[in-house]
């Protein structure tokens, strides 16, 4: 686990969430990548609106600000999201509900955008932004406007428009075809779980998802499907 506080990173610490005085906007920052977290916390920390408060690689360490005054929006590396065990993602989504959340992300991953505003989220800028495209989405999302970046929009559109039919690989995330990939290899979920360092009832819980998602019933014909899938890949 990497993580600094806002002491270390952009001065001392700001006043109340509530002050009668204008005081920076409180950010979290959340990603795996180290250097995306410094590039992040030197675009803000160069600007007097905004104060990091927290940056780290770990989850819990956001959810330990959730009752701190200073802490008013939190920026998430969207990929990092997707890669967490089920209940932990659905156990920070649930808990920063009432939080802004900008999501760091790429064009490909439209469907995971979709899925996110379907849920509630207001906030994604595309991670190859500019510096002030990033600063202008933390200070307008922080002020209740809704914000997607113009470079992920036309992707979230395309994929609306495609058609959604059952076994659409497109609607599939990475983990998704990690778990494919290992139907496909026979493996049990208990080898799953192994090489995808999670619980073995994470991996029948998150397997449960994908067979909605494709329109199967079982882990056969899930396994049938990517088979096919993979062998339209390298044809």
């Amino acid at each position: 686990m990497q993580h600094g506080t806002a002491e270390n990173i952009n001065g001392p610490a700001a006043n109340g969430r509530h002050a009668g005085t204008v005081r920076p906007i409180g950010v979290a920052l959340l990603d795996d990548h180290e250097l995306m977290r410094i590039g992040l916390a030197q675009a803000l920390g160069g600007d007097n609106r905004f104060r990091v408060v927290e940056s780290t690689d770990d989850p819990t360490e956001v959810l330990n600000l959730l009752t701190d005054r200073r802490l008013d929006l939190v920026v998430v590396d969207m990929d990092l999201l997707n890669r967490l065990p089920t209940e932990i993602g659905e156990n920070f989504t649930a808990q920063t509900a009432g939080l802004p959340v900008l999501f760091l992300a790429d064009s490909c991953d439209h469907g995971a955008i979709i899925e996110s505003i379907q849920s509630g989220a207001t906030g994604f800028v595309h991670k190859r932004s500019s510096v002030e495209r990033v600063r202008e989405s933390v200070h307008r999302l922080a002020h209740g406007e809704r914000v997607i970046d113009p470079m992920l929009t036309e992707a979230v559109f395309d994929h609306i428009r495609q058609a959604r039919t059952p076994g659409n690989s497109r609607d599939l995330t990475r983990r998704d075809l990690e778990l494919l990939s290992a139907l496909v290899e026979a493996k049990t979920n208990r080898e799953i779980a192994a090489q995808l360092y999670l619980s073995e009832k994470t991996v029948k819980n998150n397997l449960t998802q994908l067979f909605r998602k494709l329109g199967v019933q079982g882990r056969a014909e899930a396994a049938e499907l990517g088979s096919r899938l993979y062998a339209s890949r390298l044809a």
